[in-house]
C-alpha cells in the first residue's frame, strides 16, 4: 500500500498489534495498537492510554485512586481505558454484552467483571467504549433505561451534538466528557511518534472542531463556565 504511518480504529486494534513485527511496551501491555509506522519493519504503539487520561485529568482534575470506574465494552479501546484507570489506582469493573470477553479483559489487568448493564449505585465513573453513540448511532445509548447515578460519564464516541448517553448524563447531573478531546490528545501523540515533532498547541483541536461544525474549545468552556 506504500504507507509510512496509519491510525487504526475499531475493530482492528488487536489485529494491528499482531500485524506489527516490532511492538512498543505500552502496546504489548494493553494488548492492542492504534498506531502503526513503517521503518525497517512495521512498528506498533498505543496512544489511547495517554489520550484517554489527558482530557480526564485536565477537565476534572480528579484523583482516580479508589474511584469505582465501570468500563462498557471489551475491545481494543476498552483495554486501553482499563489499563489507564488501573494505572491510576481506580477500582475498575468491565461490563460487556459478551460476558466471556469482559472476563478476559478484566483478568488481563487485575480488574473485576460484572453483568451487563451495570447496576445502579455500582459506579462513580462510567466509560463507554462501545460503538453505541458513534457515527450513525448517536441516538443509541448503552445505558438506555438504566439510572445514571455516578459523578462522571465519559463517552468515547463523538460527533455532531451530544450522544444519547451524554445527553442522559447531563440530565442526571453528571459531569460529562465525550470522545473528541481524547481523539485530539491521542492524535497529537501519534503525530509526534510519526514525525518526531509535537504539533502546535490547539491546531488539531481546531481542525476537529471545524470538521464537526462545533464551536471552538474556548467558546465551549465559556458556555459551560
Amino acid at each position: 500500500m506504500g504507507f509510512e504511518g496509519a491510525s487504526v480504529t475499531i475493530p482492528f486494534k488487536l489485529d494491528a498489534l499482531r500485524a506489527a513485527a516490532e511492538q512498543e511496551p505500552i502496546a504489548i501491555a494493553v494488548g492492542a495498537a492504534n498506531t502503526l509506522r513503517r521503518r525497517a519493519a512495521l512498528e506498533a504503539t498505543n496512544t489511547d492510554v495517554a489520550g484517554f487520561l489527558a482530557p480526564l485529568e485536565e477537565r476534572f482534575g480528579r484523583q482516580l485512586a479508589g474511584t469505582r470506574a465501570t468500563v462498557l465494552g471489551a475491545g481494543g479501546s476498552a483495554r486501553a481505558v482499563v489499563a489507564a484507570l488501573v494505572s491510576r489506582g481506580a477500582l475498575v469493573t468491565v461490563c460487556a454484552r459478551r460476558a466471556g470477553q469482559a472476563d478476559e479483559v478484566a483478568a488481563a489487568f487485575g480488574a473485576a467483571a460484572a453483568a451487563w448493564p451495570p447496576a445502579p449505585g455500582s459506579w462513580d465513573m462510567l466509560v463507554n467504549c462501545t460503538p453505541l453513540g458513534g457515527a450513525g448511532r448517536r441516538g443509541e445509548s448503552p445505558m438506555a433505561d438504566v439510572p445514571l447515578d455516578g459523578h462522571t460519564v465519559y463517552d468515547l464516541t463523538y460527533g455532531d451534538g451530544d450522544s444519547a448517553l451524554v445527553a442522559e448524563a447531563r440530565r442526571a447531573g453528571c459531569g460529562v466528557l465525550d470522545g473528541l478531546p481524547m481523539l485530539v490528545a491521542q492524535a497529537e501523540r501519534q503525530f509526534e511518534w510519526w514525525t518526531g515533532q509535537r504539533p502546535a498547541p490547539g491546531v488539531m483541536q481546531a481542525a476537529a472542531d471545524a470538521a464537526l461544525g462545533r464551536p471552538a474549545e474556548t467558546e465551549r468552556e465559556e458556555s459551560l463556565g
